[in-house]
């Protein structure tokens, strides 16, 4: 955990195999008006991993964080899984958290795919990916360079966040994948009651 600037405090989490370092602009703005506290999941971008359920033991350490550091309601901004982790400990805990910004997730990854997903029918598709990651090797960074490109707008910040990727453990990644593929929020966000902004992007 990175702390940065003085007032009000605000949790920003990464995605899938991202450092913390993507927010460094975000925490420039940030810092003059609000405690920046900014994180790297285990097993992205060089850091050691958790076993598994990787999200679960994430959500209750992120709960013992605010409640340990006495913050007062702390807004989160998570971006795409880091963002998914938000919608969880919110819905969880309504009156843990401060307001939210939701960064290019959905509560159920699946559904984009198929509007019928659910738990049950995505669980073999999940557990397939979450095995192939480790033994994907070079073929899953193909895929992670081709994806990435997509998404990066220049040549610099493409290599630092394939440079977070090859860091990252595949056994992690894996695991942050399936995490996401076999967790339907869509009934539990209905109990969060902070103020959640919404933002989806495409720059392809």
């Amino acid at each position: 955990m990175n702390v940065t600037g003085q007032g009000k405090s605000i949790i920003l989490i990464p995605g899938l195999s991202s450092s913390g370092g993507v927010w460094d602009g975000t925490v420039a703005r940030l810092k003059n008006r609000y405690r920046c506290h900014t994180l790297t999941l285990a097993g992205f971008a060089g850091q050691p991993r958790v076993e598994a359920p990787f999200l679960e033991t994430f959500r209750n350490q992120l709960a013992r964080y605010i409640r340990d550091q006495h913050l007062d309601h702390p807004i989160i901004l998570g971006h795409s899984q880091g963002a998914f982790m938000a919608l969880w400990r919110a819905s969880q805990n309504p009156d843990l958290t401060g307001p939210l910004v939701i960064v290019d997730s959905l509560p159920f990854l699946p559904a984009v795919f198929n509007p019928a997903a659910t738990v049950e029918n995505s669980s073999a598709m999940a557990e397939q990916m979450r095995k192939g990651m480790p033994a994907g090797g070079e073929q899953y960074l193909k895929g992670a360079e081709a994806s990435i490109k997509s998404m990066v707008t220049s040549p610099e910040n493409f290599q630092l966040v394939m440079s977070w990727g090859k860091a990252s453990d595949p056994v992690a990644v894996g695991n942050g994948m399936y995490d996401m593929m076999t967790h339907d929020l869509r009934t539990d966000v209905g109990r969060i009651t902070v103020p959640t902004l919404v933002l989806g992007s495409w720059i392809a």
